[in-house]
């Protein structure tokens, strides 16, 4: 899915679908792009007129009514996926999680955390004062 913007119309968003993505790519200053073709949806806004500039929001793919934590605070040892908790007395404990999608910020946590549940953001950290905590709602 596409969600494309007009900068002569901003406030209107159009839907669109990508029909072709070019197998060959463009290195310019260091940025690989790809060039691609997008369909827009017909009857959903303003004419779409040659010479229009655009940006576009590119979702490859999404989940709804998730739990997901900072990425940070997600670390692996012997391929086990794991996240430091505060126990109800108080202590941190380590636990094992399920993952899933994820992006450079937040990763989906599919088992092993529950709403509520206070974990830490880094970790590696929580033995110095002041390490910083998350309460995942």
């Amino acid at each position: 899915d596409v969600d494309i913007r007009l900068d002569a119309y901003y406030e209107n968003e159009l839907s669109g679908k990508i029909i072709n993505i070019s197998p060959i790519s463009s290195n310019i200053g260091g940025v690989v792009s790809y060039e691609l073709t997008v369909k827009p949806e017909t009857g959903n806004g303003p004419e779409l007129l040659y010479g229009l500039s655009a940006s576009l929001t590119i979702t490859t793919s999404g989940v709804e009514n998730v739990l997901f934590v900072p990425i940070q605070s997600v670390y692996e040892e012997d391929g086990k996926s794991y996240v430091d908790f505060v126990a109800e007395d108080g202590g941190i404990e380590k636990t094992e999680v399920t993952t899933g999608i994820f992006n450079y910020d937040f990763i989906e946590i599919k088992s092993g955390l529950n709403e509520g549940d206070t974990i830490l953001i880094s970790p590696a950290q929580y033995n110095i004062p002041g390490s910083l905590g998350i309460q995942i709602d």
